[in-house]
């Protein structure tokens, strides 16, 4: 997902990356080893190191997008949180935001803040407001989600590039149909030892 969001920054796109799981300062450290291809070398317990190594991106701004970072609680904020963070954040930057990065979506809260035991339901309405979100706000919106499979392939045994399906997103159908693009990041043994993934584009609305 950072990769995601730095190829866009790179396109010169404004980019909100919303994290349910890491910390911000470690979603920043990944994106400037993206951006400038090393790491940062920085003691990322000293807040004042963050603060140079957003100088550091800053001297880049003529030939990147703005890039803002945000870590929300685990399983708390829903989407209407998240619009209203981006409402008050265009406000206060006087930008509008073209991509809205999540990780990740099985993290969120649900809009309705009652409990339930229902997973399918549960991530059947984050989804659905979360491509809401997206026509509303004529935005980007990517996130990821986990295999059902646990590693094993359909016959029980190692994982091959030709077992993921749409049948494979992990917890709810309701994910594989309600995105418009659904792809498949797949790393079989043969992959890991080559340090190397396959993508699988599993669902596109746009066929032509």
């Amino acid at each position: 997902l950072v990769n995601e969001a730095v190829r866009a920054v790179k396109s010169k796109k404004n980019v909100v990356y919303l994290s349910f799981e890491m910390s911000s300062l470690s979603v920043i450290e990944r994106a400037y080893k993206c951006i400038f291809g090393r790491p940062t070398g920085f003691n990322r317990e000293d807040p004042v190191e963050k603060i140079k190594l957003q100088e550091e991106l800053a001297k880049q701004k003529g030939n990147l997008g703005d890039f803002r970072v945000f870590q929300f609680p685990t399983g708390v904020a829903n989407t209407r949180d998240i619009e209203n963070y981006l409402i008050n954040l265009e406000k206060s930057s006087g930008k509008i935001f073209d991509v809205v990065v999540i990780d990740y979506l099985n993290l969120m809260g649900p809009m309705s803040r009652k409990r339930s035991d229902n997973m399918y339901l549960k991530i059947k309405e984050i989804v659905e407001s979360l491509r809401a979100l997206a026509i509303r706000r004529n935005c980007v919106v990517i996130t990821a989600t986990q295999t059902n499979r646990g590693g094993k392939g359909k016959d029980g045994g190692a994982y091959n590039r030709n077992d993921y399906g749409m049948d494979d997103v992990s917890e709810s159908a309701s994910i594989s149909h309600t995105v418009d693009v659904l792809w498949a990041i797949i790393q079989t043994n043969d992959d890991r030892k080559d340090n190397s993934y396959f993508l699988k584009l599993a669902k596109t609305r746009n066929s032509g």
